[in-house]
């Protein structure tokens, strides 16, 4: 009826998941470390606050070979996003993760630090520097993900 469609229009004009709204899409306005700032206004849509993600949509954020593995791999999969069929933690998923390359090298270091020292995790941090690298193509002894 009338009023289902009202309801997808209203939907429809809703911030997208690359754009969202800085003040009302922050899932945690008041979280006390910048990675997890930037984790709960980026992230935490799909992957949930909890990292556990959705099964079957979006992956848990706790198998190593993706988390504590290779830096770069987790850099380069923020940086120029993923698409097709992986298989994490034994499950398998099949959606897009859309790039992330607006943010800023520091923001990607204290984000995918918070994760790789978060949900579990205890993996190394991930620095500026690190992100700098791989975004200019510089980064040696590592391999591209692929899906």
């Amino acid at each position: 009826g009338q009023a289902q469609l009202a309801q997808m229009e209203e939907r429809k004009n809703q911030p997208h998941i690359k754009t969202p709204d800085q003040v009302t899409d922050n899932l945690q306005k008041d979280a006390a470390l910048a990675g997890e700032s930037i984790y709960y206004k980026y992230c935490g849509i799909c992957h949930q606050s909890n990292g556990k993600g959705a099964r079957g949509r979006w992956p848990a954020l706790t198998d190593p070979q993706w988390i504590a593995g290779d830096k770069a791999s987790l850099i380069s999969i923020v940086l120029n996003g993923l698409e097709g069929e992986i298989e994490v933690n034994g499950i398998a998923y099949n959606e897009v993760m859309p790039q992330h390359s607006f943010l800023s090298d520091i923001e990607i270091a204290e984000v995918l630090s918070y994760v790789r020292q978060s949900f579990g995790n205890d993996a190394p941090a991930i620095t500026a520097e690190e992100v700098r690298k791989v975004r200019e193509g510089s980064a040696t002894n590592y391999e591209k993900p692929t899906p």
